[in-house]
């Protein structure tokens, strides 16, 4: 018995073995895509963090805020849970903040404005 969580890949395998070869999709297609999937998670998340990082030593005040804010919510014996983001506002908000565009941008000379959304082309 499968103990597999329900993903994008266990669905195209699924679906493959329901259906053969009869859908068009093989599974180099269903590993292709799922390794793009996985880069791009994997590289949006790293970055993010590097951000985060970045953030927390130019502005330590900022960072010793978040940390009172969690000892004063959580204490010094657990680590925060999602059921604690209600009661962590400032922790939340440097969250929303690392993950939201920052400014406008350019790119090899093309303006990238604040907001945009940026599909990058994997070929």
């Amino acid at each position: 018995m499968s103990t597999a969580l329900p993903s994008f890949l266990l669905a195209q395998l699924q679906a493959l073995e329901d259906k053969g070869d009869k859908g068009g999709v093989t599974t180099d297609l269903i590993q292709a895509a799922s390794t793009m999937l996985f880069v791009a998670g994997a590289d949006t998340t790293s970055s993010s963090l590097a951000f985060f990082v970045l953030a927390m030593v130019l502005y330590p005040e900022c960072q010793a805020k978040a940390q009172e804010e969690i000892e004063a919510v959580v204490g010094s014996k657990r680590l925060p849970e999602f059921q604690d983001r209600d009661n962590l506002p400032y922790l939340e908000c440097l969250v929303q903040e690392t993950l939201r565009s920052m400014e406008d941008d350019v790119y090899k000379g093309m303006l990238i404005p604040k907001g945009s959304v940026v599909i990058a082309n994997v070929r």
